[in-house]
């Protein structure tokens, strides 16, 4: 087991490695890239820019989608330091970022910027950017990750449904 005991100094890499994960297409709710079903929210509330607080498990604008991804992040912190540390632990999100940052040439998308903001129990700020690009949620172009619970439950009824039919001989 890990007893490595944390450090204030790290909390800035902790922040970065926040965004990094964050963006990745590790990220996914139910399946999908989290970033791509984050647009989609954002452009169906009429806004350019989400904000999430991971101490209290929101997102503005507000929706239950992401309750489970709340809970995930909030809980990675507490396994990089003690939440007691945190008086805030924010992302944002901006779909709209100024043009200060090259993005490669061969990505295909909208830029979009992730902002993490971790202030410690001292009130010093910890921020963190990443840029990418993305595209809204769009399920028919979009491979579902394996790691998804309702996936897993498909296949595992499609497998049930293939045994049945090789029993009965059709």
């Amino acid at each position: 087991m890990d007893t490595h005991m944390p450090r204030r100094r790290e909390i800035a890499a902790i922040a970065r490695n926040l965004a990094l994960t964050f963006v990745s297409r590790n990220n996914d709710v139910d399946g999908y890239w989290a970033i791509g079903k984050l647009y989609s929210h954002a452009l169906k509330a009429g806004v350019s820019e989400l904000d999430i607080d991971l101490l209290n498990d929101s997102i503005a604008p507000p929706s239950s989608e992401f309750n489970k991804m709340l809970s995930h992040y909030k809980a990675w912190i507490g396994t990089q330091m003690p939440l007691a540390w945190l008086k805030r632990a924010g992302i944002a999100l901006s779909f709209e970022p100024q043009p200060d940052a090259p993005i490669n040439s061969w990505d295909v998308g909208k830029v979009f910027q992730c902002s993490v903001t971790l202030v410690d129990d001292q009130d010093h700020e910890h921020i963190a950017r990443e840029r990418f690009v993305c595209r809204p949620h769009d399920p028919a172009t979009e491979i579902r990750s394996t790691r998804s619970k309702s996936v897993q439950l498909q296949l595992k009824a499609k497998s049930i449904l293939r045994r049945l039919a090789s029993m009965l001989g059709n």
